[in-house]
């Protein structure tokens, strides 16, 4: 597909922290794009995600693809957004004032071509703008280190040093948790999740007494 039925575009990922390193372009788009990954198709392939953005203008889908290609030690984040959705929104619009019109022949097809045209600008001006100021929000603020060959992203960090936090979703956790109650991960036990070690007493009967309270 190419213009009008898809627009593609482009950012530079301008980061020295990631420039220096050998990432490999598969691996960082996984980073920038997890985000998106809460979308119900929300598809990893090897160098590419697919999925479909409906939080635009009056809720038109558009198919997005997204993927990261390099260029000597340069990364550039690219996209595409597919408008057929848009189109075949648009033609039925006009189709459907046809048969509402009260005018001449002439006065609707001025007035439809206008409302088509405007119709469509208006709708691809805002999901390409909206879409490609949140890609450049999110590579500006994504910060990555770089451990045992790995990255590390500045909200994994965080996961991993906030003892109320989940490290592997990020959901909350509690000091007396045993697994996670969102993606189910097994956490470190702590000194009030062990069971209490009875050895040591000379003896390991409890006795329990019931007082009525008074």
């Amino acid at each position: 597909m190419s213009y009008p039925y898809e627009i593609s575009g482009t950012i530079d990922i301008l980061s020295d922290t990631i420039n220096e390193q050998k990432v490999s372009e598969s691996l960082l788009l996984r980073v920038l794009t997890q985000n998106f990954s809460d979308k119900p198709d929300f598809n990893v392939q090897q160098n590419k995600v697919t999925y479909t953005e409906t939080d635009t203008l009056f809720k038109i889908p558009y198919g997005i693809q997204i993927f990261v290609t390099k260029k000597g030690s340069d990364y550039t984040l690219n996209y595409s957004i597919e408008y057929d959705k848009l189109i075949k929104i648009t033609l039925a619009l006009t189709i459907l004032s046809a048969f509402l019109s009260f005018y001449s022949v002439t006065t609707f097809l001025i007035t439809a071509a206008i409302f088509s045209v405007m119709f469509y600008i208006g709708n691809s001006f805002f999901i390409q703008s909206s879409f490609e100021r949140r890609l450049n929000g999110i590579v500006g603020n994504t910060e990555v280190e770089f451990e045992n060959g790995g990255i590390v992203t500045a909200e994994l960090k965080k996961r991993l040093n906030n003892p109320n936090l989940c490290p592997a979703c990020g959901a909350d956790i509690h000091t007396y948790d045993l697994e996670c109650s969102e993606c189910g991960l097994r956490l470190r036990q702590n000194r009030y999740s062990r069971p209490l070690d009875i050895s040591k007493y000379q003896s390991a009967h409890v006795n329990y007494e019931y007082k009525p309270k008074a």
